[in-house]
């Protein structure tokens, strides 16, 4: 039962891997697309704007990274725990 319990945990933890893994390339693609506006922005207050956007998808990024290695190291746990190797 427990190790039913543990594959299903398993299963959630892979699709929550992909989702992460999802928002990484998009917050990476829109770092890069932040990054060319700010080299066009003529204005102070769009530039101020870009590099807040920009920090923004430097912090979403950093935290996705840091879930997706958390989930990794979970999914392995569980899976020691399944195949009762430790």
């Amino acid at each position: 039962m427990a190790d039913d319990f543990k594959k299903f945990e398993d299963k959630i933890l892979s699709d929550e891997i992909r989702h992460d893994e999802d928002v990484i390339d998009r917050k990476r693609g829109d770092l890069k697309e932040h990054e060319l506006e700010l080299s066009e922005d003529k204005s102070k207050l769009m530039k101020d704007l870009r590099k807040e956007e920009i920090k923004h998808d430097e912090k979403v990024i950093d935290r996705k990274e840091k879930d997706a290695a958390d989930h990794e190291a979970k999914l392995k746990e569980n899976e020691q725990a399944i195949t009762g190797k430790h």
